[in-house]
């Protein structure tokens, strides 16, 4: 289903509408743990990348998290 402009938002974009409908009606995985997965993070970060964030593509996943006191909580 095509997403069509409307003024209920600033984007008038129909590109980018269509794919943050798509992003959203499938969000990335939670894991049970808390922890966040790299497959979540790139996904974001492809999404970003192709609509509003083109530097989002040479971005690694690990580089906006740190797992440090969920492993320490683990133990």
């Amino acid at each position: 289903m095509p997403l069509m402009p409307d003024a209920s938002t600033q984007q008038a974009d129909p590109e980018v509408l269509q794919k943050t409908y798509d992003f959203e009606s499938n969000p990335p995985g939670f894991i049970r743990d808390l922890k966040v997965s790299d497959a979540g993070l790139q996904g974001i970060l492809d999404f970003l990348s192709t609509t509003v964030r083109p530097e989002a593509a040479k971005a690694s996943p690990k580089d906006f998290y740190d797992t440090t006191i969920l492993d320490r909580l683990e133990k």
